[in-house]
């Protein structure tokens, strides 16, 4: 039995069933801004019925920026990332783009694989959230011509753009906080040192003590754990802490899932919150507020972070722009899981 032909549905035939001309219908697809909302709706209409799909490769041919915008981050089973990657989709989405992420689940070579997957795709550019920077790979990758925003990491020198929050100032506002409560025995729940961004809220917080006139390595303690492997490393760091006595009163975390773990942990021990223990997170996800106690922590603008990435990496994709690095400050959100100590 013979299979019938198909005929491949084209612009004109969008054009058509929209009534609107078929540059209008292009303009739609590849240039949203550009065409009004109604008529947009009228062409995503017809485009569901009459089933059209794009040629890709037919528009790379014809010179056209590609839609496909690459993101690599660290771990996106962390529920920050996933409001950060909001933020760059929402924008992505309102001007035609899509976004393909990756998570490197804070692997180097896991990272490189997927740069060198992303790139043979010939993207719009590309959101790194690296474990490091490498700055001979990252130079390679901009001369073959993928942009690069750099997510939560200085650009430096690099020929690219870059949005970063003060983790320093982060760090020193838990330390501000809780000694600012009268807390001395201190201590920091952190994870890799090359991690920039917790090595900054580290030494931030360090500063914080340190401006208090409290000597670190007198008054802090530092706990160490693997990511992404959260939990089963938080029941054996609280077990170490729980054998070197006196537990300490304050405790800082580099961030809210490390805080939400431990504070489990800590419960099922029968340490109390904060009567024994307070406890300061990092980043106010979502589930901060609804623990018990809910969580005093230190807010990231998460989506806003994932905006304007997206929003730089579109400006240079579409024209010759300035490197320029976007700065945010974090902000210190006091919830009751922190208080003076009892003891």
């Amino acid at each position: 039995m013979e299979t019938p032909r198909t005929t491949r549905v084209g612009i004109r035939d969008v054009a058509r069933v929209a009534g609107v001309s078929p540059t209008t219908v292009s303009h739609a697809i590849n240039r949203p801004e550009r065409v009004s909302r109604r008529t947009r709706e009228l062409i995503e209409q017809a485009i569901a019925e009459t089933g059209y799909v794009p040629d890709a490769s037919a528009r790379l041919m014809r010179g056209m920026l590609s839609p496909l915008v690459g993101c690599v981050v660290l771990d996106i089973g962390n529920p920050f990332f996933g409001e950060v990657l909001r933020g760059v989709e929402d924008h992505l989405h309102a001007s035609g783009c899509i976004a393909v992420t990756c998570s490197s689940d804070l692997d180097p070579a896991r990272e490189t694989r997927y740069l060198s997957l992303l790139q043979a795709q010939r993207p719009r550019g590309l959101i790194l959230n690296p474990v490091t920077v490498d700055p001979g790979a990252v130079r390679r990758i901009v001369a073959q011509g993928s942009p690069v925003v750099l997510l939560d990491h200085d650009r430096a020198d690099l020929p690219v753009c870059a949005v970063k929050v003060d983790h320093r100032a982060g760090g020193r506002l838990a330390a501000d906080h809780l000694v600012g409560l009268g807390h001395r025995q201190l201590a920091i729940f952190t994870a890799d040192p090359e991690i920039l961004g917790v090595r900054e809220r580290m030494e931030g917080f360090l500063d914080g003590v340190r401006d208090a006139g409290l000597d670190p390595a007198r008054h802090v303690t530092r706990y160490a754990f693997q990511l992404p492997h959260l939990a089963p490393d938080a029941e054996a760091v609280v077990e170490r802490m729980l054998a070197r006595p006196p537990l300490p009163t304050g405790i800082f975390c580099l961030n809210d899932q490390s805080a939400t773990e431990l504070l489990r942990c800590l419960t099922r021990r029968d340490v109390a919150v904060p009567r024994d223990v307070s406890l300061v997170g990092y980043d106010d996800l979502a589930d901060s507020e609804v623990l018990s106690p809910p969580l005093t922590t230190v807010r990231q603008p998460k989506y806003d972070l994932g905006r304007a990435a997206a929003d730089l990496l579109l400006h240079e994709a579409d024209q010759e722009h300035r490197h320029e690095q976007v700065g945010f400050r974090p902000e210190l959100v006091v919830r009751a899981s922190t208080a003076p100590p009892s003891r």
